[in-house]
């Protein structure tokens, strides 16, 4: 009987297709051929999630890989909000991706919904509109904070995406109730299985400048993780199984692996910036 494999990072998204983006593919004519695309699906009124979709034509024994050909049919075929008026209803597995990276010598941190496969509604099975993440977690940081909702608790910690792939996010909390259940449970070195949704603070700002149509608020969309529930934690240093990605080896690995990815970046970056030619008088034509 084959062992079972744990689920260390999950991600379900379900409701109306409202648009399909930036589909392309990638390396074509290749044995690394890919098809990308983003699904805008709509979890709730007003409420769309972006489940970003990359897949090989191919498998790494060089066989056809039968998911892309289920995905490819999903980008072709599905019917959307914006081309029909009413999209299809689908349902998205996914998992939780990093998204951080360094711009303008900057460290820009988030994380991003990574599609693994979607179905589409079909007669006597009805799908629903829902959002859920579900992830364990290796608490590294626990600080309060306020944003323009109130006051919440900030969680950081360490997410496993597969193997020895790993990569650090924030959640928040903001029920007071939650809170208290969350500090009774945990606490720094605390690996958990944690879950909630997916959320956006949009604000508008008066314009700084500008007349008539070019006089328009400023617009921004804060996104983040809410974390609504969690499992009982067990303490970091007290899991043997080298399987486990939170086994303390394991760990010190990906910590590694994100140092290296993250001065990757932050080298890519200043490189660009430095042959970026700064503009000044002498420059100019006339």
């Amino acid at each position: 009987m084959s062992e079972k494999r744990v689920k260390y990072n999950e991600v379900y998204i379900s409701g109306e297709c409202v648009n399909i983006t930036d589909a392309r593919r990638v390396n074509e004519g290749t044995g690394a051929e890919a098809l990308a695309f983003k699904l805008h699906v709509e979890v709730a009124p007003n409420e769309i999630r972006v489940v970003e979709y990359y897949t090989n034509m191919f498998k790494a024994d060089g066989n056809p890989n039968p998911i892309y050909t289920g995905l490819e049919t999903i980008c072709n075929e599905v019917n959307t909000r914006v081309d029909n008026g009413v999209g299809d209803k689908v349902s998205c597995s996914c998992t939780l991706e990093d998204n951080t990276y360094y711009s303008n010598g900057k460290l820009i941190e988030g994380v991003r919904i990574s599609g693994n496969f979607c179905n589409r509604e079909e007669v006597g099975k009805s799908i629903r509109p829902s959002q859920l993440w579900r992830v364990d977690v290796l608490i590294d940081e626990i600080e309060d904070r306020e944003d323009s909702i109130g006051k919440y608790l900030n969680v950081k910690g360490l997410v496993n995406k597969y193997g020895k792939y790993g990569f650090y996010a924030n959640f928040r909390i903001h029920n007071e109730e939650l809170i208290e259940g969350f500090k009774a449970h945990y606490d720094v070195g605390s690996v958990g299985k944690l879950e909630g949704t997916f959320q956006e603070i949009v604000t508008e700002e008066e314009s700084t400048g500008g007349f008539g149509s070019r006089n328009k608020p400023k617009r921004s969309i804060e996104r983040y993780l809410e974390i609504e529930g969690g499992d009982a934690a067990v303490k970091a240093d007290t899991i043997s199984d080298i399987k486990n990605p939170f086994n303390i080896d394991n760990v010190l690995t990906m910590r590694e692996k994100i140092s290296e990815r993250l001065q990757k970046s932050k080298d890519k970056d200043a490189a660009k910036m430095a042959n970026t030619k700064e503009v000044n008088d002498n420059d100019l034509p006339f």
